[in-house]
């Protein structure tokens, strides 16, 4: 090499004194230069010796060894089942063409480096050479090559291809560098350090879960509803907890040897009972409690659970047995909780005997037990078949009391009793519920309603309503467009504030927010960036944000005159995401036109587009405004929500995109929400239209005077 660099140099030298045409003669040198450059070549005969192929081959034996070629998006599918790779493709990848000098891919020499490895094999097929790492993988020593962070690194037992089965040599540390574990993310973390570290995590979390029951107060004030009781925070784990000695805790597997054989026992019972429950053999179950108690052990509540459930499975065939665990349940002076009172009703309902169901509601009220939905639907059904209106209009109250959101047959249900008892009066206020959480109906809800029209004097007429006109041709009336008022809407924006602000750093965030959006102006449309740049894409897969996506739905938009606001979280735009120039410049130009908002790290980007489409509604008046997004959704945080007021909110305001395919040149088509909602409603007093969930377009109209 210091020849030939030495001959390069002779040769520049010789060219400069030519340029100023000097007298130098550089003949004399010639011989000199061909020599060196016939020793440089002669030194390096196959490119696969000396330092340059010593880096080469540990090279690829890091990349083949922490399995970076089967994740790299140019050769993921080079590999074949057998996770052989052709060394052409090899050869062409970033970290390997570089240290093939020349700039020119060189199969032969990586072929070459693969065959001097003791940790890649190779195989010759088709005038090909196929690289792979060798097997066993747990064989595999790498204690020549460096690893991230400089640490010597061998190959574990286990083959995940991951890059996360790493262990360091044990003259090292505990851990694999660069890798979060037990040990810390270094490895380098004593065992004090790591009792202080878990301790403050923990205090984190009582922290947020203090802000969080804040929250929940500061809602239920606004909602002029009853202040809640604080709920138990969990205790933060001290040194205390893990002994006088500093000894760790027990473990669930030694507090199991401590157990006594009384205890060992009835737990052997309780697991046969578990079975059970799982195969809903209640028979099979009430022998093992038969032969529980034989032996001397009690019941608890669990168990008491399990076999009323497993009971009202089939209620007729087990109402003896079934009433007899009742009767123990109330005579044991248990504490009774809601999953058996639920199971109690769901027993005595199955039975046909409603009224029974209801008194065991009652006591359930009395003990101040809550009551979920599962706890009304057996009642509600048991009333439909078998009547009793009274009673049903305690528990319909008492649902309400509970703020407890009903399903459609329970509605349904609730209102085929007041019609057959002829309280048509009471139709029309279940229904006036019903309609703020049940949008369109299934064929058997459809069929149910038709018969409760009926039987208060009402003709009921399937017809098909035009999206484009939304009238009704057999009553002529127009359909509606229902949207939350104006006081709805601020009381939205207040919920989802509160909910996004889980810290001291969000609730500022969200501020700054906040305040750009009014400086800025209402949006026409509101554009969840991440759901457009993952649409048909498979992140776990290897695929990555497509902003060619996400620029065509806010070109669409703006090319129709209209202000669209993009929101997406800082991660996509931070300096190790591999982005193309045309990426580049279209988030330069999203910034530029200050269509783009980039939301904060440790926050989520969901209620930033969810405010600013709330908002917006608000400011904009009557004036449409859209939210584009395909989320459905369904995570926990958008629970939290206002039932109703979301739903009738997304109803009137939420845009569904789709690309037909991946080809830069698909356009995207979006799904814009009907001039009118397509939703159960009165266009006037004793009027009312069903649309079906199962055919669109297909209407049930409750509307005219039966001939």
């Amino acid at each position: 090499a210091p020849l030939r660099q030495g001959a390069l140099w002779i040769l520049l030298g010789a060219a400069s004194a030519h340029r100023r045409k000097s007298a130098v003669s550089v003949l004399p040198l010639l011989p000199l230069i061909a020599a060196a450059l016939a020793f440089g070549a002669m030194s390096r005969p196959n490119g696969a010796a000396g330092d340059g192929g010593d880096r080469l081959r540990r090279q690829l034996e890091g990349l083949f060894t922490d399995e970076s070629l089967r994740f790299d998006p140019h050769l993921s599918k080079a590999f074949d089942e057998h996770g052989y790779c052709d060394a052409q493709h090899v050869a062409q990848h970033s970290k390997v063409l570089p240290l093939l000098g020349g700039g020119h891919a060189r199969p032969e020499v990586v072929a070459e480096c693969a065959k001097q490895s003791h940790v890649l094999e190779t195989l010759a097929r088709d005038g090909r050479v196929l690289v792979r790492r060798r097997h066993p993988y747990s064989a595999a020593d790498l204690r020549g090559h460096k690893g991230r962070g400089g640490h010597e690194v061998s190959q574990g037992i286990k083959d995940m291809p991951d890059g996360k089965n790493f262990r360091l040599e044990p003259a090292a540390v505990a851990v694999a560098p660069g890798h979060k574990t037990a040990q810390g993310k270094k490895g380098d973390a004593d065992t004090e350090a790591l009792k202080e570290k878990r301790r403050i995590k923990q205090e984190r979390k009582r922290l947020q879960a203090e802000r969080e029951e804040v929250n929940r107060k500061k809602r239920a004030r606004e909602n002029g509803e009853p202040v809640p009781e604080e709920r138990p925070l969990k205790a933060v784990k001290t040194q205390e907890d893990e002994g006088e000695d500093g000894s760790k805790k027990q473990t669930r597997k030694e507090k199991k040897l401590e157990k006594s054989e009384a205890e060992k026992d009835k737990a052997s019972f309780r697991h046969k009972i578990n079975l059970c429950c799982k195969d809903s053999n209640f028979e099979k179950a009430m022998v093992h409690f038969d032969e529980m108690r034989a032996a001397g052990h009690a019941a608890d509540v669990q168990i008491y659970t399990q076999l009323v459930n497993m009971a009202a499975n089939n209620g007729a065939t087990h109402w003896e047995k079934g009433e007899g665990l009742i009767r123990e349940i109330r005579e044991g002076g248990l504490t009774l909780t809601e999953g058996i009172f639920s199971g109690m009703i769901k027993l005595c309902c199955e039975a046909k005997n409603v009224e029974q169901g209801v008194a065991i509601l009652r006591d359930m009220k009395a003990a101040n037990c809550a009551r979920k939905r599962r706890t009304y639907a057996p009642l509600f059904a048991g009333f439909a078949e078998q009547g009793g209106l009274k009673s049903a209009i305690e528990v319909f109250e008492d649902a309400a009391e509970q703020k407890c959101d009903l399903m459609e047959e329970d509605f349904v249900g609730m209102a085929s009793v007041c019609a057959a008892e002829g309280d048509h009066e009471r139709v029309y206020e279940v229904l006036e519920g019903m309609s703020e959480l049940i949008y369109a109906l299934q064929d058997e809800s459809v069929a149910a309603m038709q018969s409760v029209f009926e039987k208060a004097g009402r003709s009921a007429a399937t017809v098909a309503i035009d999206s484009a006109v939304g009238k009704c041709p057999h009553c002529a009336e127009a359909m509606q467009s229902i949207d939350l008022e104006h006081a709805e809407l601020e009381e939205m924006c207040a919920q989802i504030d509160s909910l996004s602000r889980v810290g001291e750093k969000q609730a500022s965030a969200f501020d700054a927010f906040k305040s750009w959006l009014q400086r800025r102006g209402a949006p026409d449309v509101v554009i969840d960036g991440a759901n457009v740049g993952y649409f048909n894409l498979r992140p776990d897969q290897g695929d990555t944000l497509s902003y060619a996506q996400i620029n065509k739905v806010v070109s669409w938009f703006t090319s129709r005159n209209m202000k669209p606001l993009l929101v997406m979280h800082c991660r996509h735009f931070s300096d190790n995401v591999r982005m193309s120039d045309a990426d580049r410049r279209c988030v330069a130009q999203w910034r530029e036109s200050k269509v783009l908002y980039s939301t904060p790290a440790r926050m989520n980007d969901d209620w930033f587009w969810l405010y600013a489409g709330v908002w917006s509604t608000k400011v904009k008046g009557s004036a449409q405004m859209y939210m584009v997004s395909n989320d459905q959704m369904r995570d926990h945080h958008f629970q939290m929500l206002s039932t109703r007021k979301f739903l009738k909110w997304r109803e009137r305001h939420w845009v569904n995109f789709n690309f037909a395919d991946k080809s830069y040149r698909c356009e995207p088509t979006f799904a814009f929400p009907s001039k009118f909602s397509v939703r159960m409603q009165r266009t006037k007093k004793e009027k009312w239209h069903f649309p079906s969930a199962t055919e669109a377009g297909k209407w049930l109209c409750c509307a005219k005077d039966s001939e």
